[in-house]
């Protein structure tokens, strides 16, 4: 049924939504009521981008929703200096702790984002580091490391995933490379140790002989 129909069973009343898809009053066409913005009224008198500041923050004058942003706005705008030097991403976080920023329609990590856009492109094998955190002997990492949120180009350096993970004294990878014996005391020297060409992961010759030998002991019993 066409909207002049329905108007008809209504007895000549049109519906607010077939006035102004129809021509009618001009409720559609009336703009923003902030002072000098010229967009459409949407909702409460306002535009889109002003009833949502309304709806976020209690005032039109409010800070801009993300959601307006543009890039690199929606980086740059997020972007706020703490005493210690860093530069915290302050819109979402995945779950890792780092920052979550839209960038021409697909999803970036923050930081990443920030050292494309502000130093230059990251070549293929490579990652982005945070140097505060390796600086930083206090922080145990994780999701919770604030130093994940930093954009501070200044703070951020290419590196190879290995070194990435073995940059940061508190890490797994750089605790285990200080050792210096396996644990079962063999000492990590160039005679007795094998290193993994793709993950740079060490072993003890030692141990792994030992181990080898009681397998084919076990195998001779006809154990398992």
């Amino acid at each position: 049924m066409t909207c002049a129909r329905m108007a008809e069973a209504r007895g000549g009343r049109r519906g607010l939504r077939c006035q102004n898809l129809g021509g009618g009053p001009d409720v559609a066409k009336r703009t923003c009521s902030v002072e000098g913005c010229d967009r459409p009224s949407r909702a409460r008198g306002w535009c889109s981008p002003h009833y949502y500041r309304w709806k976020k923050s209690g005032s039109v004058e409010g800070p801009p929703v993300l959601a307006y942003y543009k890039w690199p706005e929606t980086l740059l705008a997020r972007m706020e200096p703490q005493p210690n030097g860093c530069i915290h991403y302050t819109g979402q976080v995945n779950r890792l702790g780092y920052g979550r920023v839209t960038k021409e329609g697909t999803t970036a990590q923050a930081h990443r984002a920030a050292y494309e856009l502000l130093v230059g492109p990251i070549p293929d094998g490579m990652t982005v580091g945070h140097k505060c955190h390796d600086a930083d002997e206090t922080c145990a990492g994780g999701p919770s490391c604030l130093h994940r949120r930093c954009v501070n180009p200044e703070h951020l350096a290419l590196e190879t995933i290995g070194d990435n993970v073995r940059a940061s004294s508190n890490t797994p990878a750089s605790i285990n490379a200080a050792k210096t014996h396996c644990p079962q005391g063999h000492q990590y020297d160039e005679a007795n140790t094998y290193v993994n060409p793709t993950t740079g992961k060490r072993t003890c010759r030692k141990c792994q002989g030992d181990a080898d030998a009681a397998y084919k002991e076990r195998c001779r019993s006809g154990g398992s």
